[in-house]
């Protein structure tokens, strides 16, 4: 497949879609940023605001990838990476701009990676200890057997239920044995 060198206008049309994604991305990193005090503080309901604004611009960031692909398909770059693309560019101050927020757009996933995984680790603690207290507090609720003075298993009562063995007679089959 021959490639043909963009032109300007695509350049700066790609140029202001990337500027457009790492926007949106630096919008989730503050959000993530957000949540993580949010969760710390325990405010449902800011965290259902925030968890509602991440999935609004989550789409937001789906949509500028999916631009950004149509438009590599246009300009007949179908299936290139980013770093391919870059480097097939004349050197120059598009390529260097393009590089930069190439690195940019690294750097921004890789915090937003990670504070997503402090804010599952944080989720995660926080399940585990309201599960811990309702069991504290199951565990409070719960009625516990009745035991009176110092010799426990003297006080307790025998619920087993008492039979007398003999009163049916003998077994014919054991005296005929």
């Amino acid at each position: 497949m021959v490639t043909q060198r963009p032109n300007r206008m695509d350049i700066e049309d790609f140029k202001a879609l990337l500027s457009q994604e790492i926007d949106i991305y630096n919008r989730i990193e503050h959000h993530l940023e957000r949540k993580k005090d949010v969760i710390i503080k325990g405010d449902l309901e800011t965290l259902q605001r925030i968890d509602n604004e991440l999935e609004a611009l989550t789409n937001m960031s789906r949509n500028m990838a999916k631009k950004r692909i149509d438009l590599m398909v246009r300009m007949g770059r179908e299936g290139q990476t980013l770093r391919e693309f870059i480097s097939s560019l004349e050197s120059g101050d598009e390529s260097r701009i393009l590089e930069q927020t190439r690195q940019q757009m690294i750097q921004t996933t890789s915090n937003i990676k990670e504070l997503s995984q402090t804010n599952s680790n944080l989720l995660t603690q926080s399940i585990r200890m309201i599960e811990q207290s309702v069991d504290m507090i199951a565990n409070m609720l719960m009625p516990k057997p009745a035991t009176y003075g110092k010799n426990v298993a003297a006080n307790t009562v025998d619920m087993t239920p008492n039979i007398d063995h003999n009163y049916f007679g003998t077994s014919t089959i054991s005296h005929n044995a």
